[in-house]
């Protein structure tokens, strides 16, 4: 639901005529619903009120500072790829043990910042990125939370472009190689594994894929736990498709339902 609509042949954003919006502040003008932002975070709020969980906005889809001031008010976190989203999600009033960095690329200047604002979470994408990490945490007398991203090989039947998941992709970490990564991860002085990432693609319209990786998931943190590293939460990526055309998303309850009975036992934050 959004909260743009046509009254009378004129747009309107909630009750606001969008003509007089432009009389006043001039154009181009971007317009946007508090409203709708807030909804949607409070629809999927309560779709896993049964599920230890934190929502972490994607701060690349739109960086505005009113709209992560509006979600940072309904205790939204952050989820940020480059120092400048991360300084942006600080700006708004998100909490840092709110904010996870994802994404590849990250620079040591952006890794410092995370470091040093005491963010709750570094997904890393390989054991490189994870020595620089604890290289960093260490000169700063500092200890990092991370996570790690690995990669499911799952197919989400989304648009190649948008596939991040699958074994032929480049990013996270491989199955096979997790054991590993979590050693190095401990005799490091400078992190602390804290939980598992995945990131399969974008414009999923199905749960399908999701249940595929967390039960990939699920595998790898019985192993990891069973070797005595504790996984504290699990950060599922992708999110919940859009309307472009004729598409059909899923809502957050049938998200909900499609997914809570795999990590109900689990014992950690989703």
């Amino acid at each position: 639901m959004d909260y743009f609509h046509r009254k009378d042949g004129a747009l309107w954003c909630e009750d606001v005529p969008v003509a007089d919006l432009a009389r006043r502040f001039g154009t181009p003008l971007y317009v946007y619903s508090r409203r709708t932002f807030v909804e949607h975070y409070d629809k999927l709020d309560r779709a896993f009120a049964d599920v230890p969980h934190r929502i972490c906005y994607s701060v690349k889809a739109n960086g505005n500072l009113g709209v992560l001031r509006a979600l940072a008010e309904r205790g939204c976190g952050a989820d940020v790829v480059s120092g400048g989203e991360l300084r942006r999600a600080l700006a708004a009033g998100i909490p840092a043990d709110r904010i996870v960095y994802s994404g590849v690329g990250k620079t040591v200047p952006e890794l410092e910042l995370a470091v040093r604002a005491g963010i709750l979470a570094v997904n890393v994408e390989n054991v490189e990125e994870l020595r620089v990490l604890s290289d960093i945490a260490s000169a700063m007398g500092r200890r990092q939370g991370c996570a790690f991203r690995v990669n499911p090989d799952v197919d989400p039947h989304t648009h190649d472009y948008l596939t991040t998941g699958r074994a032929e992709n480049k990013f996270g970490i491989a199955l096979e190689d997790v054991g590993h990564a979590a050693e190095l991860a401990a005799a490091l002085p400078g992190v602390a594994l804290v939980g598992l990432d995945f990131h399969i693609g974008s414009q999923i319209l199905s749960s399908g894929p999701y249940q595929a990786a967390l039960r990939q998931a699920r595998e790898v943190i019985e192993v990891l736990r069973g070797r005595g590293f504790p996984i504290h939460h699990l950060d599922i990526g992708g999110g919940l498709a859009v309307r472009y055309d004729h598409e059909r998303p899923m809502t957050a309850d049938e998200f909900h339902d499609d997914i809570a009975h795999l990590v109900h036992d689990l014992d950690l934050e989703l």
